[in-house]
């Protein structure tokens, strides 16, 4: 029953780095824009190879959530802002203003309340799939986990709604 779930872990990771890395270049983009340039997929590909080459600060914080989960082996909101504040010397791609101002201040002494960026944006929910996966027999403890989780750069409620 372990290697089922760490399949599913293994799985969920891939999963959001190939999502991100095909993402990558639309990212930003409005859809009627993305739609004309996309109307034909093995068109657009061939065209195109040089555009998936990356992914971006969601895959990166998504290994950062699972190796916090790993490390603490529960929620432990330290851990999590170690491993946070660890990513800003990878260094970062494409990460938001908010998510990137929180870290900094965290970085420097400045308390989670006073820190965290009152962002409303997806940062947390691009991160998140460890924690579903992590407390998938505990509904109670994955809601904390991630609202928790949200708060050390988001803490707008849209964020973590």
């Amino acid at each position: 029953m372990e290697n089922y779930y760490l399949d599913k872990f293994h799985g969920s990771i891939l999963g959001v780095a190939i999502g991100d890395t095909l993402g990558h270049p639309f990212e930003g983009k409005l859809r009627d824009e993305i739609y004309s340039k996309f109307r034909n997929f093995e068109e657009f590909i061939q065209d195109n190879k040089t555009l998936f080459k990356t992914y971006t600060d969601d895959t990166q914080l998504t290994l950062r959530t699972a190796k916090a989960l790993i490390q603490g082996g529960r929620f432990d909101l330290n851990i999590f802002i170690n491993e946070y504040i660890k990513w800003l010397d990878e260094p970062p791609i494409g990460p938001g203003y908010g998510c990137i101002s929180s870290l900094r201040k965290l970085k420097y002494g400045v308390s989670l309340e006073k820190a965290s960026s009152n962002s409303g944006g997806n940062g947390t929910a691009m991160r998140i799939a460890p924690i579903g996966l992590f407390f998938c027999k505990d509904l109670g403890a994955l809601k904390t986990a991630a609202l928790k989780s949200s708060l050390i750069t988001h803490s707008h409620p849209a964020a973590s709604a």
